[in-house]
């Protein structure tokens, strides 16, 4: 049986003004005769874009906006993430009952340290020391097992197989250094995505059908396709008010979807659950920080219009910890 792959890619963190935006990547192999349509078919049985409860029948899979919400935590987040993860990872199972460092793993293979890169300005205090946090935080570990048996189970019965899962964490400074040289965050976006794919697709003799989200509006995406894949050239297959498509000229074959609100697509969706819970984890780990200096501040998700409050109440104290701002803010 052959085999091609699909890519779904998709962020988190894009509009606000405090903490990292994140782009994540996911690549799966289906058998070349499964059609897309077929694809979700298939998923919908056992992957559901429903919240987690204890012994339910299904593995949360689905857009993180519908499977998140503040109010009911990152429990469906994290039980649907690490039983997907260890789709990749079987071998290493749950080694410690308590402490799964998930994050740790992920960070690692996605080629980043646990004190993410800047450029040129002091890294970030609340970078520091992340392969310590417990995961999973909310969802026992023998729920996690079985939530990863049951996907294990419907993904061997139809020969699919989630191959990898890559991510892009782009920290405040990396955020402001690349805006200011290209003068737009919507092409930091764009670019950081279409690297991610890119890695995938290098050497890979199969076919390959890419999924991302609309990008800040963006509605041609031929010149960054051709700058992230230069050994290509690509010609437009599709254009309509909710999707653009491109397919490359050469073998083997690449088509890439730009859609409005694709994140519901499976390989889409666990890009968008990934990228939502580790923004989470990681703006934890930036409140908890800022908390330890100002023990009264309310925490933030650091979007525009709290931002600015949280801007107010923290610029002194920055100004003491010789902060700058480049660090901690984000320009647009």
């Amino acid at each position: 049986m052959t085999n091609r792959i699909l890519i779904g890619a998709d962020e988190a963190g894009y509009g606000p003004n405090l903490g990292p935006l994140l782009i994540v990547a996911t690549a799966w192999s289906i058998p070349e005769a499964m059609g897309t349509e077929a694809f979700s078919e298939i998923l919908q049985p056992t992957f559901r874009m429903e919240p987690w409860s204890q012994g339910c029948k299904h593995v949360p899979l689905g857009d993180s906006k519908q499977l998140y919400q503040p109010s009911s935590g990152l429990a469906s987040l994290e039980a649907g993430l690490i039983a997907m993860l260890l789709q990749i990872d079987a071998h290493q199972a749950l080694v410690c009952p308590t402490d799964l460092q998930i994050f740790r793993q992920f960070v690692m293979k996605s080629n980043c340290s646990s004190k993410i890169p800047t450029h040129g300005d002091p890294p970030a205090p609340w970078y520091e020391n992340l392969e310590q946090w417990p995961v999973p935080t909310v969802v026992p570990v023998a729920e996690v097992q079985r939530l990863a048996d049951l996907a294990r189970t419907a993904l061997q019965s139809h020969s699919i197989q989630l191959l990898a899962v890559r991510a892009a964490i782009v920290s405040e400074s990396e955020f402001n250094a690349s805006v200011a040289e290209s003068g737009s965050k919507g092409q930091l976006l764009s670019a950081t995505t279409l690297e991610l794919v890119s890695s995938f697709c290098a050497d890979e003799p199969r076919p390959v059908e890419v999924f991302c989200d609309r990008h800040g509006g963006r509605k041609n995406y031929l010149p960054i396709l051709l700058d992230a894949m230069p050994n290509e050239w690509f010609v437009q297959t599709k254009q309509t008010s909710t999707r653009c498509s491109y397919r490359n000229t050469t073998m083997p074959r690449r088509d890439f979807h730009f859609t409005v609100g694709g994140d519901s697509f499976g390989p889409t969706a666990l890009a968008s659950m990934l990228a939502k819970y580790l923004r989470e984890r990681l703006m934890q780990s930036f409140n908890a920080f800022w908390h330890q200096h100002l023990p009264n501040l309310r925490p933030t998700a650091g979007y525009p219009l709290d931002a600015k409050r949280y801007r107010a109440e923290i610029e002194a104290t920055a100004l003491k910890l010789q902060l700058l701002e480049s660090v901690w803010w984000r320009s647009r």
